[in-house]
């Protein structure tokens, strides 16, 4: 074999070396994202809570000593609070989220970040910068309380905001791509949700691995109102 094919035949299998370990880590990444996407809709979307009834107030003397306790409306607020909460257990609607169909790139500079909020675990930080890709719902867990659309289904800009919809419609979320430590045990995104044209939430994510299992550590969420 001449040298010269050599060469080739060794290139050649350095780039296909390359697209491999790419696409390797595009499918990890994918994943990591399937398993802590319920956990990003959860920390972002503030959801439906009911909150139970405030305690009696508790009734002073002159001279600020407890004489009493003042249970006027406790009887009929708790008897709501129950009806209510019966209400929200008993109904199985599911209210349509919108997610943006591209995870959107990131610079792999933001490890810095990572690297300092994980500061005890001396992270070694990977400076890839990492490409947008399309996101795929077959990709995503199925989820009790919602129904996820793509965002280009729906009319551009404040326009989503102006239509109405015969299926309850709570909001906007986004998310960006991944970028792990070299250990591939932490990581940090960018995520946001919108409930409207003013009013919303963006934040920056950290991401842990712990006991084989993807969790967020921590959330750092701005308002975007």
């Amino acid at each position: 074999m001449s040298l010269k094919i050599f060469l080739l035949l060794f290139s050649g299998c350095c780039i296909l070396s390359s697209c491999e370990s790419n696409i390797s880590e595009l499918d990890f990444e994918k994943s990591v994202f399937k398993e802590i996407f319920p956990k990003l809709i959860d920390s972002l979307h503030p959801g439906v809570r009911i909150v139970p009834p405030p305690p009696p107030i508790p009734i002073f003397d002159e001279n600020d000593s407890i004489i009493g306790i003042d249970t006027t409306g406790q009887g009929e607020m708790w008897k709501k609070y129950k009806i209510k909460k019966a209400e929200l257990a008993a109904d199985t609607t599911k209210r349509v989220l919108v997610v943006y169909d591209t995870i959107y790139e990131i610079d792999g500079r933001v490890n810095y970040q990572l690297q300092r909020h994980f500061d005890s675990y001396n992270l070694k930080i990977d400076s890839i910068y990492k490409k947008a890709y399309r996101i795929n719902f077959s990709h995503i867990n199925n989820d009790k309380n919602f129904e996820y659309r793509y965002r280009s289904e729906f009319p551009q800009g404040t326009l989503i905001w102006r239509e109405k919809y015969d299926f309850p419609f709570v909001g906007i979320v986004r998310f960006s791509r991944i970028s792990f430590d070299k250990s591939k045990k932490f990581g940090i995104m960018e995520g946001s949700f919108s409930c409207g044209p003013k009013c919303g939430f963006s934040g920056t994510i950290f991401i842990r691995k712990k006991n084989d299992v993807w969790l967020i550590d921590d959330v750092m969420v701005k308002s975007i109102s």
